[in-house]
Order: C-alpha cells, then sequence, then structure tokens
C-alpha cells in the first residue's frame, strides 16, 4: 500500500459513521524496519477494510455548516486527550487548554480572523479545500520525511555510536554544514536517542491535531468534523508513544528540528519550560490517563444531549453554566420556583420561595466558576466573604444588631460546602436579614456559588434559621 493511499484512507475513513481505523506507523523502532511494519501491517489489513475506505469519503469541500452540539454537550476524555496533545502549543498561546482550538466564549469571535490570518500566513488554508490538503500533507511527510533523512547520514557517519558529547563535538566539525544545519542534526541525535525512528512524530501529528482545532475556529469545519478527522490521528500518536513524556518531547524535538537550533537554545527552551509547568499543573492536560480508549463519543451526541435535557427539565433540573464547557444542573423542592425570565450578566440562575404569609420571597441564586478563568476562585471567595464580613459589621457598628459565623464548613451529600452567615437587625430599618453565601467545589475545575437571601419584617420570623439547615436544601441535588 502507498503511502499516499494510506493517508488518503485515514481521511476518508476519519468522516465515516463507525471509525475503526488503524494504519501504519509513519516510523519503525531501530529494532523493526520500516519497511517490515509496512508489510506486517499490509498483510494485517483485511478486504473489509478496504471496501469499506473506497466507500468512505470525505468533501470539506461544501459550505460551512455549525455541528448540532457544541462541546459541553459531549465532551469526553477522549476530546480531553486530544486537547492535552497540543497543550504546549495552546499554553504558549495562552489558549484554553481544555477548549478544542483553545478559544471559548467571546473570544472565538474576537480572535477568529487573527486565526484565519495565522492560517493563511503559516499553513496556506483559506477554504475547507485547504484544510484536506495541508492535513495530508501533513500527514503523509510532514517534517518527519527530513528527520529521517537526517537520521540516515547520522547513521552512515557512524554518529549515533557516538556519546552524547562527542556526537555534538563531531556534527559541529563538519565545515560544509551551516549552523542551522549543525542544529538539526544535533537535534536530531538527541531525538533519535531518546525515540529512535518516531524522534518527532509528536511534532506533526500534534499540529496536525492543532490545525485542525483551529479550523474549526476559523470555521472552516465544524466541531463534528474536527473530532472525525482528529481521531484517528490521536490514536496513531497514542500507539506511537508510551505515555505523554513522548508525546510532549517528540513534540518539541520537532520544534528545535524545523527551527535549526539546540534544545536548549532560546524558543525552544521557552517552549520546554512551557512543558515542565503543563506536568506540574494540578488537574492540569497531563493529568488525563493517557492510556484513555480513544473512541468516538459525540456520535449522535446533539440528540443524546437533547433527550438528556428534555428529560432532566421535566424532573426540575435546571442548568448553571461556565464559559465553553463548564455545566451543573441543580434541583430544589417545587415550592422553589425558577425565575426563567432573569437575565443575569453573569450567568446567574434564580429561584425563589413564596412566603407563606404574604412577606417578602426566599431567593437563592446559582453562578459556576471556572479554574481555569480564575485559578485561585476558593480563595477569591474566601476573601471575598471576609470583606462582605468587614464592611457590613462596620455598617451595623452602633446601628443594633449584626451577627456573623464566620467561614464554616460542611459536608452535603459528596459536596465540601464552604459558608458564611449574615444577620442583620438594625435599629434604623423595619427589617430583620439573613443572608449566606456559600460555595463548593465541583469536581477539580469548577466552584458552584450559591446565596440565599431573606428579609422581612422584625415581627415575623424568617424563613431560614442561622444554623445552615437551608444549604442542605441548596446544594442537596447537583448533577455534574
Amino acid at each position: 500500500m502507498s503511502k499516499k493511499r494510506m493517508i488518503t484512507r485515514l481521511l476518508s475513513v476519519a468522516t465515516a459513521v463507525t471509525v475503526g481505523l488503524s494504519f501504519c506507523a509513519c516510523g519503525a523502532t531501530p529494532e523493526e524496519p520500516k519497511e517490515n511494519r509496512r508489510e506486517e501491517a499490509e498483510q494485517k489489513d483485511t478486504e473489509k477494510e478496504r471496501k469499506d475506505a473506497e466507500k468512505a469519503s470525505i468533501s470539506l469541500e461544501g459550505e460551512y455548516k455549525p455541528a448540532s452540539f457544541e462541546q459541553r454537550d459531549i465532551n469526553s476524555d477522549t476530546i480531553r486527550w486530544m486537547c492535552s496533545a497540543y497543550a504546549i502549543y495552546s499554553a504558549y498561546n495562552d489558549k484554553s487548554l481544555e477548549v478544542v482550538g483553545g478559544l471559548a466564549g467571546d473570544d472565538r469571535e474576537w480572535y477568529r480572523e487573527a486565526v484565519k490570518e495565522a492560517l493563511a500566513g503559516g499553513w496556506g488554508i483559506y477554504d475547507r479545500k485547504d484544510v484536506e490538503d495541508t492535513l495530508e500533507d501533513l500527514l503523509e511527510e510532514g517534517h518527519r520525511k527530513q528527520y529521517k533523512e537526517a537520521v540516515s547520514e547520522l547513521k552512515k557517519a557512524e554518529i549515533l555510536e557516538l556519546s552524547s558529547g562527542e556526537a555534538m563535538v563531531e556534527i559541529a566539525g563538519y565545515d560544509s554544514l551551516s549552523e542551522e544545519e549543525v542544529c538539526k542534526y544535533q537535534t536530531a541525535y538527541e531525538a533519535y536517542q531518546k525515540y529512535g525512528e518516531n524522534g518527532i512524530d509528536g511534532w506533526d501529528y500534534c499540529r496536525a491535531l492543532q490545525i485542525l482545532g483551529d479550523c474549526y475556529q476559523a470555521e472552516y469545519i465544524n466541531l463534528e468534523e474536527c473530532l472525525d478527522l482528529s481521531l484517528p490521528i490521536a490514536q496513531e500518536l497514542q500507539k506511537t508513544y508510551e505515555n505523554w513524556d513522548g508525546v510532549a518531547e517528540s513534540y518539541l524535538y520537532g520544534y528545535s528540528f524545523w527551527k535549526g537550533e539546540r534544545t536548549d537554545d532560546y524558543d525552544s527552551q521557552k517552549r520546554w519550560e512551557v512543558y515542565e509547568e503543563l506536568k506540574n499543573m494540578e488537574s492540569g492536560p497531563y493529568t488525563v490517563p493517557y492510556d484513555t480508549k480513544l473512541e468516538n463519543t459525540w456520535k449522535d451526541g446533539a440528540k443524546a444531549k437533547e433527550k438528556e435535557d428534555k428529560d432532566d427539565a421535566k424532573a426540575g433540573y435546571v442548568s448553571v453554566k461556565a464559559g465553553e464547557l463548564g455545566e451543573v444542573k441543580v434541583r430544589l423542592p417545587e415550592d422553589y420556583v425558577w425565575q426563567e425570565d432573569f437575565d443575569s450578566s453573569t450567568g446567574m440562575v434564580l429561584f425563589e420561595k413564596e412566603n407563606p404569609e404574604g412577606g417578602v420571597d426566599l431567593s437563592v441564586s446559582y453562578k459556576l466558576r471556572s479554574k481555569e478563568e480564575f485559578p485561585d476562585m476558593v480563595e477569591m471567595e474566601e476573601e471575598s466573604a471576609l470583606s462582605k464580613e468587614k464592611t457590613r459589621r462596620e455598617s451595623a457598628e452602633g446601628k443594633g444588631v449584626f451577627e456573623s459565623s464566620g467561614i464554616q464548613t460542611k459536608k452535603v451529600g459528596d459536596l465540601d460546602v464552604s459558608y458564611i452567615m449574615f444577620y442583620d437587625n438594625l435599629d434604623d430599618t423595619s427589617i430583620h436579614e439573613i443572608d449566606y453565601y456559600a460555595w463548593a467545589p465541583i469536581g477539580d475545575s469548577y466552584l458552584l456559588l450559591a446565596e440565599v437571601s431573606h428579609a422581612d419584617n422584625k415581627a415575623k420570623e424568617l424563613m431560614i434559621d442561622k444554623e445552615g439547615l437551608i444549604l442542605d436544601t441548596v446544594f442537596a441535588d447537583i448533577k455534574y
């Protein structure tokens, strides 16, 4: 099977309804020659695969049409794995690490033209057809071809058998090589010592995934097309290396090889530093299990999500969202009425419970925050709570009764809820009031905020107490 046909089949099968793709590795290990691997792979190819490849087709020549779902509707470990593969690129460019293409919310529209300019200038991509052509070229050869040629030359010169120090000196001693060529050969030596023939495969595969993400952001392809095309590339990348170190380091070796500089030169070193930061990041991209089963988790995603949302809405759940991905669903008892028409620019969701005595209603509101947008969100809430306490205490001084619980914690189901309670009964007003400000981490990435408030005439008993019992209701039924 020719390499050209192999890549064409990759692109064809990528958008088939069922993706059962297994294509030949583009580089073999030193112990197993490339030709042998290809022959074995061809022998294992079944007639069904060939027929499926012939029947399946990919066409990006028509007009762009948005997918029927968003990432939050179908997000999965497979999609997170794909985003993690090009996390160095995303982090270096201050993009989101969890979103396909790295841009979420308003940023998608604000930066769309900039993304298009980058695709045009860097890759010659101006439309949907260019996406297919560029991807095919990158998967067919990329910089792997030049790398293998460099490795072949190093083998002939018996430099691969030398120690690192000896090899660097030997390569630098070739007067016929430019400084850039010396760096390329030195980087090729380093990459080969670590990953053999696959020394920079990660560079090409990760860039292919990154380009698809950018093309999705540019609206040359929709999310479903992006994921369909990304899946077989991610599967091949996963097979090529044993762990995230292999993916990231081969990407970095590839960058240095392309740039014509040593791995410790400035631009390359900055990217290695980004990689080290990502490795040490709590809940970072490399905490996604490397051996995640990569599969199509978005097939019929819109229908499944629509059905789930309808079922949840029928059951009384209301969505609280944050950014492109964040969503939890909350449900309160039936006497708490969701204020569906309440308009909030911050994504707040409001419920009210009618006062049986005809006074002021009890209100409960929720907001969701993303750790990616607010890395220190827990500390922020604690500081905000203490700041509110100080302000209200100072305002109440000499005017009546002010009480604060201070920051407390309690367990509600699986959630660790922190809260502060304020009670006001001031001389210059006719009302008394209890307010709760509470927050609970949702997994590793989000924080659910809740505010509970009730104020009424001093002659009337308030609908909530000072002991925090209301929080057992507020956080009792949360889906995430």
